[in-house]
């Protein structure tokens, strides 16, 4: 069984712009935020601003309470990235999963299974060529 802790420490992940957002809540209270220009390097770097501010807060993924992320609209590729994230996150540590429609509101009701992305418009797709 994963450690648990008492704090009710939220993860909150937006990935919907080119500058991404990850967070930690106790609560709905902030407790550190990283904010970073990921752009067109955001699956190789939100792996990395994780595991940073989980050591800048000083707690490990066992200790997070749930997963908050936001569904869109926004990036195609960024909510993708961001969102599988959050899910495989999730998976792996047996931790509750949020999303939320309003950026920066940490709304924990009602967990899904899993989350999947909210475009706001159907992707642009260009035709394969023949």
């Amino acid at each position: 069984m994963l450690k648990k802790s008492n704090r009710n420490l939220i993860l909150y992940l937006d990935t919907s712009e080119k500058e991404a957002i990850v967070a930690i809540y106790e609560g709905k209270d902030l407790v550190i935020e990283q904010k970073w220009m990921a752009h067109r390097e955001l699956s190789t770097t939100l792996s990395i601003k994780y595991e940073e501010i989980l050591k800048k807060a000083k707690i490990s993924g066992e200790e997070l309470s749930g997963i908050v992320a936001f569904l869109g609209p926004g990036s195609f590729t960024g909510l993708r990235i961001g969102i599988s994230f959050a899910n495989g996150l999730a998976y792996a540590l047996e931790k509750p999963i949020y999303g939320t429609k309003e950026k920066g509101k940490i709304e924990y009701r009602n967990p899904k299974k899993i989350l999947v992305p909210e475009y706001g418009a159907p992707p642009k797709i260009t035709k394969a060529k023949k």
